[in-house]
């Protein structure tokens, strides 16, 4: 019977992310659902850095599709932070 030893160096290796290169779209729907994961992405990250670093931080997201900017925390958050 073999076994075989991993380490987490080659664990963390075989599971690194590829280099995405990065293009127009031209599919409208996986346009969408892209941005849609991008931006929750960008939204979790600002969160993360005004919870880690204890700092006023506001995100606006105009969306071409979408008549309201998306904006994080809230709209009377982004007033707070922006009228400092």
């Amino acid at each position: 019977m073999m076994s075989f030893m991993i380490s987490a160096h080659d664990l963390y290796v075989a599971m690194a992310r590829k280099k995405v290169k990065l293009c127009y779209i031209a599919d409208d729907y996986e346009r969408k659902v892209t941005f849609k994961k991008r931006k929750k992405g960008f939204l979790k990250t600002v969160s993360e850095l005004s919870n880690l670093y204890g700092i006023d931080v506001c995100a606006i997201v105009y969306i071409p599709y979408n008549n309201q900017p998306d904006v994080w925390p809230s709209h009377h958050g982004v007033q707070r932070i922006v009228s400092n």
